[in-house]
């Protein structure tokens, strides 16, 4: 049976939430999870660091994720959880390509578990999303998971392209001529080996002769 009483106080009640700023549609479990995540945590005595007095950051390990979900989308995803305090991806040393596994860190280690609990087999752009949480136990033999998560990543290529067009001194510069033109007579001798008379045209490599004099020079300096 209709009660205008009733209705009356029930549009009362959705005008004085919406004035209130809260969702009178509901939210998506996600998001439910998310605030509830982002308040303060309670603190037990297990979450807690006995040397500091702290409270343990929390560490998720994710992996399987959509291309183009790196550092900068990551911290803002995660940060309806909690404060985001630290991320890094883990990559390739010679490419510097992007590995499809990381590491997020939380400010509490509840909002992490929870974070972790909720995005674990999470559907997004057509990839389940796995995260796992890590304990303090497994952060306390992995120190190094977070390491340089805020320093330029070098591959090993750049290391070696920057070594190798490095200013050389004459030494170096003496023995890599050196070599080269050992490398030229050894192939010039397989080749007559084998019946074939060639002479092979070193380009762009240094005078042997006054590489030598200078080496002389630089030795008798010093």
């Amino acid at each position: 049976m209709f009660s205008l009483s009733k209705s009356v106080s029930r549009l009362k009640s959705l005008s004085k939430n919406r004035k209130s700023g809260d969702d009178v549609s509901g939210d998506p479990p996600l998001k439910k999870k998310a605030k509830k995540a982002k308040k303060s945590p309670k603190q037990d005595v297990g979450s807690i660091d006995p040397k500091t007095g702290l409270a343990k950051r929390g560490v998720v390990m994710i992996s399987d994720f959509p291309i183009g979900f790196y550092e900068k989308q990551m911290s803002e995803y995660f940060s309806q959880f909690g404060k985001v305090l630290r991320i890094r991806i883990s990559k390739n040393k010679k490419t510097g390509k992007r590995r499809n596994y990381g590491f997020v860190e939380f400010e509490f280690e509840e909002v992490a578990k929870i974070a972790a609990q909720t995005m674990d087999n999470y559907l997004m752009f057509d990839h389940i999303v796995k995260c796992k949480f890590i304990s303090s136990d497994e952060l306390k033999e992995k120190p190094n998971l977070l390491k340089r998560w805020n320093k330029e990543f070098v591959t090993s290529t750049q290391i070696h392209k920057s070594l190798h067009n490095k200013n050389k001194s004459i030494e170096r510069e003496f023995k890599l001529t050196r070599n080269r033109l050992k490398k030229v007579h050894e192939m010039e001798s397989k080749l007559k080996e084998s019946g074939i008379e060639y002479k092979c045209q070193v380009i762009d490599l240094p005078d042997i002769t006054s590489l030598r004099n200078a080496r002389k020079v630089t030795q008798k300096e010093t």
